[in-house]
């Protein structure tokens, strides 16, 4: 997916931040080999990771009218087990308003694009051919000021301003119990997504709309829903309520490109949706499109097709350029969501769903509810709440 980013931005939890992070990227040409090149690693890359460290402390704990920037934040390189010299990855330590901490680990690969970076410059000069694999890795940096408050070299302290977010407030069990759930994973820290089974086919309809046409295209569009309070838990989840369909895009057999137009139907829908009292806590949570292709370039199914239960082969996942997509029109939104529709080497639909974990975009599962059983449940407890920045029509 590609195209630029729309004129009035969601909300984020991403702000400017000083430098340095003490962190750095090592990238060499084979898994021993001597190092290539090196680059500190800059606040701006860890944005997404600093807004996610802000949603588990704060919203993922039910304090979704805090804002941000009472939730400082401090980064610390994690390290191997058994090598207390070879960095694995970084925590970002935090605070919740009742003063209780909160320490979310990140693994080196959301760092990846700092990687990709480097690699294209490598690239370039002539070092690196296109195509060629490289390695990399994470390290410190030893450039961190010493302060009476940071005694730690491998520390620094942030901050931000920002405004609370729009929600929902809605019991939480209930949902779940009439609710199917799609791709369960046991002990999931992550918090729950319910999809209406509406907005739910109205998404693959679509995005399977692509695959009826020769040669097949690309199409797909924006999830939109609402961030939901359960006032007994205090949980935060998320209710996908509408999938609207990307128009005036460019499609292509292989990408999906948003245009200008595009975006200016978008932002039109969401300024009438704020301006409605009863979808004025409504958002972009995230997209969705198809890959409506076959894998491996269509290599016909191996042996173990005949007889395997599930195909593993399969087109739905994210691209290199579908997360580069998601980075720059949802960054700082820990929320997002991708939904991407593809084919086995069957030539059976399959699908794949993501949310963010750990600094970038992983697959999770998903609860589907009719959207008649969804608004039973949300009637019996009809409450929004808007921080003041959210309730003029504005960005939520």
């Amino acid at each position: 997916m590609s195209g630029s980013n729309p004129t009035t931005a969601e909300t984020s939890l991403s702000v400017p931040l000083p430098e340095p992070t003490g962190l750095a990227i090592e990238l060499r040409l084979s898994a021993q080999g001597p190092v290539a090149a090196r680059e500190t690693v800059a606040a701006g890359d860890l944005g997404d990771a600093f807004a996610e460290a802000r949603w588990r402390t704060g919203a993922c704990r039910g304090f979704l009218d805090t804002p941000p920037e009472e939730l400082g934040v401090k980064v610390s390189p994690s390290f191997h087990s058994d090598d207390p010299k070879r960095c694995v990855g970084f925590r970002i330590h935090s605070q919740d308003p009742s003063g209780s901490p909160c320490s979310s680990p990140f693994d080196f690969d959301c760092l990846e694009p700092v990687a990709s970076r480097m690699a294209a410059r490598l690239i370039k000069d002539g070092t690196l051919q296109a195509g060629e694999s490289y390695f990399y890795s994470i390290t410190t940096t030893n450039d961190l000021p010493k302060t009476p408050d940071e005694p730690k070299a491998s520390q620094i302290q942030f901050s931000s301003r920002s405004s609370g977010l729009s929600h929902v407030i809605c019991e939480l069990a209930p949902l779940l119990e009439q609710a199917r759930s799609v791709d369960h994973r046991e002990n999931d820290p992550r918090h729950p997504v319910i999809y209406t089974k509406e907005a739910r086919q109205s998404a693959e309809r679509i995005a399977r709309k692509g695959g009826d046409v020769r040669p097949p295209v690309e199409k797909g569009g924006v999830l939109i829903g609402y961030f939901g309070l359960c006032p007994v838990s205090r949980r935060i989840f998320v209710v996908v309520t509408d999938a609207l369909e990307a128009t005036d895009a460019a499609e292509k057999e292989f990408s999906l490109s948003f245009s200008s137009r595009t975006w200016a139907r978008i932002q039109g829908i969401m300024n009438a949706r704020r301006e409605d009292p009863l979808t004025a806590a409504h958002r972009l949570l995230g997209q969705f499109h198809s890959h409506p292709f076959l894998p491996d370039n269509g290599a016909p199914p191996c042996e173990a097709c005949a007889t395997a239960k599930v195909c593993g082969r399969n087109t739905a996942f994210l691209s290199a350029a579908d997360h580069l997509w998601c980075r720059a029109v949802f960054a700082g939104q820990p929320w997002q969501i991708g939904h991407v529709f593809g084919l086995n080497a069957r030539g059976d639909d399959t699908e794949a769903f993501f949310g963010q974990f750990r600094g970038r975009l992983r697959p999770r599962g998903y609860h589907v509810i009719s959207g008649s059983a969804l608004s039973e449940i949300t009637m019996k407890s009809p409450s929004v709440s808007l921080p003041e920045s959210d309730s003029t029509g504005g960005p939520a």
